[in-house]
Formats: structure tokens, sequence, C-alpha cells
């Protein structure tokens, strides 16, 4: 007996809800930190460009690798150039290149996209943030 469609879609449904959940977890945990002042010293592991630009807080919990990305933004050329105005819209503070701060578990995504003013877009993957808990690797410039 197969699958139908609507058993499918409904499924895919309950997934999404359950990865919304976890994600809210996720930002809950770090906006506690937050609230405590707390962000750099409980990291696990902490990424910053060569200039000391903050990219990632890592933070290593009970259920999973927490990742959290600051807000950045880019020049409005490089800003025009890599998005388009539907994704602007949704994902900046301003509907224009101030791009919103990203707070999920390391498996909900595939890899980071983590910039700065001085590093243009670096893929932080998920395999190097899993690597450098491992190693205990607490600051790492990229």
């Amino acid at each position: 007996m197969s699958v139908n469609d609507d058993e499918l879609r409904a499924l895919l449904r309950e997934m999404d809800a359950g990865s919304d959940e976890r994600r809210k977890l996720a930002q809950e945990f770090y906006r506690a930190l937050e609230r405590h002042k707390q962000t750099t010293k409980r990291a696990d592991v902490t990424y910053r460009c060569r200039r000391g630009c903050l990219l990632a807080t890592v933070y290593q919990t009970a259920q999973g690798v927490v990742v959290h990305l600051p807000r950045h933004k880019y020049s409005p050329a490089y800003n025009e150039a890599v998005s388009n105005k539907d994704g602007r819209a949704k994902n900046t503070e301003d509907g224009g290149r101030r791009w919103k701060a990203q707070t999920y578990f390391l498996d909900q995504a595939v890899n980071a996209s983590v910039s700065c003013d001085h590093l243009l877009p670096h893929v932080l993957t998920n395999e190097r943030i899993e690597n450098d808990l491992r190693m205990k690797t607490r600051r790492v410039a990229l």
C-alpha cells in the first residue's frame, strides 16, 4: 500500500512544525544568554574575522549544537548582486541590507554563511563546526 499525496503533505507539515519548535528553543536559549550577558562567556566556539568582528557563536547543549549568526549588512552593490527583493523583504530588518540574526540547531542547516565588512560571505561548514567542538577550539579567526 502506497502513501497518498494528502498523507505526505500532512507528514511534511508535522515535520515543519517540529523544526520550527526546535528553532524556537534554540532562539530562546540564546535570548536567555543575552539577558544574562553570557553569550561570549558560555560559547564553546567563537568565530571572528581577522579584525575581530563576531561572525558566529556555537554552544554545545544537551539538545544539540546551537549556532548563532549575528545580524550583518553588505554594501549596497554587493547586497543587490547576491540577493533578491523577496529574500530581502523576508530576511532583513529594513527590507534592504541589514540581515537579521539567525539562531538554530546545527542539524537544521547544511552550512552557515558568515560575513562582515572585512570578510565577504564565507561558508562555515557543519563539519568544521563539529571538528572545532571536538578539538575544543574556543576561538577561530577566519
